[in-house]
């Protein structure tokens, strides 16, 4: 697997709002998971940033 595929672990501190929040996109069947629906939002903000697909 090349190096740059390989997934690192982070730790973030939230809002027990936004966790909330969170855990409804999960409840609904939006997203599998937790995990999941953060990368699809980090993802969806660097290409919005960037300009260029992530």
């Amino acid at each position: 697997m090349r190096s740059e595929l390989k997934r690192r672990k982070i730790s973030v501190r939230i809002s027990k709002s936004l966790l909330e929040e969170l855990d409804k996109l999960v409840e609904k069947g939006i997203y599998k998971s937790r995990q999941e629906a953060l990368m699809h939002a980090l993802k969806e903000l660097l290409e919005s940033e960037l300009g260029e697909e992530v």
